[in-house]
């Protein structure tokens, strides 16, 4: 079983809140349509799935990274 303060695991976590956060974007229908509201979910869904990539990508140059310098 995985600490709580393993690397993976807080990884893991932030990419699922991060993953929520855009899930419930989605899903949220408001009872008003503004002309941009489209737009600017689909922009924010894109920003936030960037982010996720970003994090795995960062997560995984760390993780194979040398610790001691050559």
């Amino acid at each position: 079983m995985a600490s709580v303060s393993d690397p993976t695991t807080q990884v893991e976590a932030l990419v699922a809140a991060v993953d929520g956060a855009r899930q419930r974007l989605l899903d949220y229908e408001p009872p008003w349509i503004d002309p941009g509201y489209e737009t600017v979910r689909e922009d924010v869904d894109r920003t936030l799935r960037q982010a996720q990539l970003a994090i795995g990508k960062l997560f995984e140059n760390v993780a194979t990274s040398p610790t001691h310098p050559a």
